[in-house]
């Protein structure tokens, strides 16, 4: 790979946001005696060098600046909204770590040299294969004692085998629900729905891959939305995707099934869940607290006061979780900044370019009934959306958009 390629500093982004996390777990529940640098937990030292090595790479790359409108609306959008929480958690006086100041940085580096439509089809391969590293050597660590699994309550252990289906309890998986690397069944959950719709538009081994490891980290995790999510994303990529059925059908029906199986989707999970994991009392509890400080929201210092209901979890679901703590003004514009996005995948779709819209779908359903990530430091989803962003905005010839030319890392 050409050094002066962006694919250097691209994936050195990628390998920075996914291994920050993992190195963050390790440690919390594995390695809490190892030294530490600069009294820095190791998610906050990895991202800051994996940052660090990424611009080095990035000041190698050339200049490319994206001049989408509608891609720049989004990026400015975001800033603002990182702008906004990062003011009014220090009004709030929480405590935020050190690698809120590489978010905006990554949104610039990411516009002023801006991935081309391929480029951008290899950091998305390139952090598939990273998610299917970390996934696969968890489990396989946890199964010969090497690491510990990430604890859950006793309750739980009992509860959910009881209670929810656990296709492979006792094989492949724990008794309970497998916590995976993500620290919480559904946040691993989700990592299995990303890797199921992209590798569901690879086609090629990677694809493959993919659906594999993200079809059991669905099955260990049994997470009800990042289920749901992983169908209606299939349902996107196989029925608006460019493929000999498709295409006999005309895209607006196309689009009305995909509507119809989202419904029935959600439905089903509905109807199989024992309980709605507290989202009949997590909603309106985080609603009346919203209620004591409309426009600057209470931050986390004033969540932690507030009804031992709520006190240590989030809002479940990604609206009302930033209108609680940040109040009115990020929620409008991360709002605005999704709804920008959508729309140009949308339009990409149109034009065969269907992972966008996927991976954006993903990130909206599962953002109905989960607050896990913010809108402070990068993550996982964060990441993959941004990667979702960039692809959309690309206006290239018909002939380099079919989604099944993705090409492998190189």
């Amino acid at each position: 790979m050409n050094l002066l390629s962006p694919k250097w500093y691209l994936g050195a982004l990628s390998f920075t946001i996914i291994f920050a996390a993992y190195a963050q777990y390790l440690w919390q529940y594995n390695f809490q005696d190892l030294p530490l640098l600069k009294d820095q937990p190791p998610g906050i030292s990895v991202q800051l060098i994996g940052f660090l090595s990424a611009v080095i790479l990035w000041i190698f790359a050339p200049w490319n600046v994206n001049m989408s409108k509608r891609l720049l609306s989004f990026v400015s959008l975001l800033i603002m909204t990182w702008l906004v929480v990062l003011l009014t958690s220090i009004l709030h006086g929480d405590i935020f770590p050190h690698s809120v100041w590489t978010y905006a940085p990554i949104l610039i580096l990411l516009v002023l040299k801006s991935p081309s439509l391929d480029q951008c089809r290899f950091a998305f391969v390139f952090t598939g294969w990273l998610l299917v590293v970390i996934l696969t050597a968890t489990r396989l660590f946890e199964m010969l004692g090497i690491i510990d699994i990430a604890p859950i309550g006793e309750f739980l252990v009992d509860y959910e085998p009881q209670h929810y289906w656990l296709p492979l309890s006792g094989s492949l998986g724990p008794e309970y629900w497998w916590p995976g690397p993500m620290g919480h069944n559904a946040m691993t959950g989700v990592m299995g729905a990303y890797l199921v719709v992209m590798g569901a538009s690879l086609r090629k081994f990677s694809g493959l891959v993919f659906v594999v490891v993200g079809g059991l980290t669905l099955l260990l995790t049994s997470s009800r939305v990042s289920f749901v999510a992983a169908v209606i994303g299939l349902a996107i990529v196989l029925l608006l995707g460019n493929n000999g059925l498709s295409i006999k059908v005309q895209w607006q029906i196309r689009a009305l099934i995909v509507g119809v199986i989202a419904i029935i989707a959600a439905l089903a999970a509905l109807i199989a869940s024992p309980n709605l994991t507290g989202r009949t009392s997590y909603w309106p509890a985080f609603y009346d607290l919203w209620l004591e400080s409309p426009w600057i929201g209470v931050g986390n210092s004033g969540k932690v006061l507030a009804d031992p209901l709520i006190s240590q979890t989030n809002a479940h679901n990604i609206f009302l979780d930033v209108l609680t703590m940040y109040g009115v003004i990020p929620l409008l514009t991360m709002s605005a900044a999704l709804l920008l996005v959508f729309l140009a995948s949308a339009k990409a779709a149109r034009s065969n370019r269907i992972l966008p819209l996927a991976v954006v779908t993903v990130f909206l359903v599962v953002g109905l009934t989960q607050s896990d990530h913010g809108w402070i430091v990068p993550s996982e989803p964060w990441w993959l959306l941004v990667l979702a962003a960039f692809m959309a905005s690309q206006v290239v010839n018909p002939a380099e958009v079919n989604c099944e030319n993705f090409s492998e890392p190189t």
